[in-house]
């Protein structure tokens, strides 16, 4: 029995670390830099999506990834990491860093 309570302790405690994964991408961002850039200078994100350039992306956290879907069969991946309000994501392997603004 303490092993079946331990088992399922941890398997809480996984999915709660993966909860909030998400949650601390919640709001708005922007490119430290303020150069000029052909990457994304401001990204949103909410619970369902991502908004950037005006569009809403459908998204998904898994692990340190963000799978993004840009069309209906179109998918992207990017790394995140997240160090008090600066979000730094790989996107095509180039890091930038983004600060939180909302």
């Amino acid at each position: 029995m303490k092993k079946v309570l331990g088992l399922m302790l941890i398997v809480a405690m996984v999915f709660s670390l993966v909860a909030c994964g998400s949650d601390e991408l919640i709001g708005s961002w922007e490119l430290k830099d303020g150069g000029e850039t052909a990457f994304i200078s401001r990204i949103t994100f909410t619970e369902d999506n991502i908004e950037a350039f005006g569009i809403p992306m459908a998204y998904e956290v898994k692990g340190s990834k963000i799978i993004v879907e840009f069309m209906k069969d179109e998918e992207t991946e990017w790394t995140y990491e997240i160090k008090k309000d600066v979000l730094i994501l790989t996107v095509e392997g180039v890091a930038l860093e983004y600060k939180k603004v909302q």
